[in-house]
């Protein structure tokens, strides 16, 4: 998990409770800058993911695994009196039924192992295996990459939120 961090939890915990008291659409505007912000980082991610070399084609009727693993990155922001909070993440529930940890092991430098089927009249010990690899870093490299330009947008929101509530 990629984290990134800003001018303190101290100030984001002291935002949080003064928000509690605060009307309501001032914590809706704050979260709205916050999605704001995270939007552009979310492309980016679903982007790193979408460029990812593909060995072989999809099964008709089937989405890509690039494209169902881009679908699955969604950004959230959350206010409580422990903090303010912005998540980034890839949503493994989000994957088809019984795929829902590709998302994580395409980011493996080891890859993962499956079988390729075609006789299914031979057991697990007698199927062919093989090893996939996906692209390591996809999720972390461009939140990394971004963090500084997010941290500079977070911490304007969070200003604008505290002029606010003095004001």
């Amino acid at each position: 998990m990629a984290r990134v961090t800003g001018s303190g939890p101290e100030e984001l915990k002291s935002l949080a409770v003064r928000l509690k008291e605060a009307d309501p659409k001032l914590r809706l505007e704050m979260r709205r800058a916050f999605n704001r912000t995270a939007a552009p980082v979310v492309r980016e991610v679903q982007a790193s993911i979408l460029s990812m070399p593909s060995v072989h084609g999809s099964p008709p009727g089937r989405v890509p695994l690039r494209e169902a693993i881009a679908r699955t990155v969604t950004s959230s922001v959350s206010t409580a009196p422990s903090g303010v909070k912005l998540e980034i993440v890839s949503l493994g529930r989000r994957m088809p039924e019984g795929e829902q940890n590709l998302n994580a092991l395409t980011d493996r430098s080891g890859g993962w192992g499956h079988p390729v089927f075609g006789r299914h009249w031979l057991t697990r010990r007698e199927w062919t295996w093989v090893r996939q690899h996906g692209k390591t870093g996809w999720f972390e490299r461009p939140v990394i990459g971004s963090g500084k330009t997010a941290q500079g947008e977070l911490e304007k929101a969070m200003e604008e939120t505290k002029r606010k509530l003095e004001g």
